[in-house]
């Protein structure tokens, strides 16, 4: 990143996936406009450039849009952390964004097909999670969150695009526990770490506020903490628990995670599977309402490379219902899941931000499965691995698309698919 004084006038086009807009300058260059909304007229700070292609931050509104508000995230502005992209933009103007997002992804990158498919099913539209529908702001939302510690033993974030770190005394997405720690002026429980080192709070409901840092946890009296962190989601005449080492993957939002399994739930029971493969598994977030679908009748083989996460899926669900193997979700390892398992009826995969990618879509498409449930939490790689699998032989079924990043470009999008 390389700051300038270089001020332009632009008027602002569509949004792009990353949380800027497009426009053009004089000359025709084409700018990618941070903290800028389509339609508005800004004045705008060069901060890096490549070829014909400019990066830029608006510093000025000339005419501004409607779902503008005033920034919920100073520290996140123009010059400020990254992750906080849409902290600017009314929640009904950032679900806006991500679905004009999610449409120009799946047209441009999964290509003509896909987006004639999703059409074909009534199109998607990126909703609130439960709880979100009517708010006119949706702080406090995540119960994880991560900073990095100064020289001085702060809390801080790195500023967009570089290695600085910015001191935090707050951080407003988090939710109130965490921000009412003693810790952002400095805590004995990371005061001697190197510059740079993660340290992750994390305000699991019911449970103390703990602080983690790769030595171990602490709650907010500095007590440390041994144990595993219960996250309880949400069911139909019920409730699931899980216990989750606080360094494992979990969903931020707090009802996150109770939005991705009730709908991993709903789709499959609508489906009658017996046999299931569920791909990249981590906890078994999905495992365990998949379990309770597939009863003593059926089975259930997980793949996962996180031997940790894979030992608290087991503990999750229990091994007597649950098969679960460690190591890479690559296409060998889907093929003799395949053959374990004696040929999987439905596949559910979660794959990490950069998608399953062409080999594993390839690969689960293999195995004759009449359905696969794809989870995504980045728009470009779920239109990649969408193209891919009807590339081989699938067809675009449902789709569906939530808010549970408020205030920044990140969203999920779950995908069925169907054998043709």
């Amino acid at each position: 990143m390389s700051d300038s004084d270089e001020l332009i006038e632009l008027t602002i086009g569509a949004p792009a996936h990353g949380g800027a807009c497009v426009a053009r300058d004089d000359s025709g260059r084409v700018v990618f406009v941070r903290f800028a909304l389509p339609g508005e007229k800004v004045r705008a700070r060069v901060i890096d450039s490549h070829k014909r292609m400019l990066w830029a931050e608006a510093v000025e509104v000339l005419e501004p849009s409607p779902v503008r508000i005033p920034s919920v995230w100073p520290a996140a502005g123009p010059g400020g952390v990254g992750g906080g992209e849409l902290s600017f933009v009314s929640p009904e103007g950032g679900r806006r964004w991500k679905t004009e997002v999610l449409e120009d992804q799946l047209r441009r990158i999964g290509r003509e097909r896909v987006a004639e498919q999703v059409e074909a099913i009534g199109g998607v539209r990126v909703q609130p999670a439960p709880g979100d529908e009517n708010c006119d702001e949706l702080l406090g939302r995540r119960t994880r969150i991560e900073c990095v510690v100064n020289n001085a033993g702060r809390l801080g974030m790195r500023r967009y695009r570089s290695h600085e770190i910015q001191l935090l005394d707050s951080m407003p997405l988090a939710a109130k526990e965490i921000n009412e720690l003693d810790v952002w002026e400095g805590s004995k429980v990371f005061s001697h770490l190197p510059e740079g080192s993660r340290v992750r709070l994390i305000a699991a409901p019911g449970q103390p506020t703990l602080i983690c840092t790769d030595e171990g946890c602490w709650d907010a009296q500095a007590d440390v903490w041994n144990g595993p962190v219960t996250w309880t989601v949400s069911r139909e005449n019920g409730v699931d628990q899980y216990r989750v080492r606080p360094q494992g993957f979990w969903q931020t939002h707090r009802r996150g995670a109770e939005v991705l399994a009730r709908n991993v739930e709903d789709i499959v029971a609508s489906l009658g599977a017996s046999r299931m493969m569920e791909l990249y598994s981590g906890a078994g977030l999905f495992s365990l309402p998949l379990s309770r679908l597939l009863g003593s009748a059926g089975r259930l083989v997980t793949l996962e490379v996180d031997e940790a996460a894979v030992a608290d899926a087991v503990a999750n669900v229990g091994s007597d219902v649950l098969d679960a193997f460690v190591g890479d979700c690559d296409a060998p390892a889907v093929c003799e899941l395949n053959r374990e398992l004696e040929g999987a009826e439905i596949i559910i995969a979660d794959p990490p931000r950069s998608g399953a990618g062409k080999d594993v879509c390839r690969a689960m498409a293999s195995t004759g499965a009449e359905h696969i449930l794809l989870v995504s939490c980045d728009p470009a790689a779920a239109s990649r691995d969408l193209h891919d699998l009807l590339e081989v032989g699938y067809t675009i079924i449902d789709m569906r698309a939530w808010d549970l990043f408020p205030y920044t470009h990140h969203f999920e999008v779950m995908t069925l698919l169907e054998r043709i």
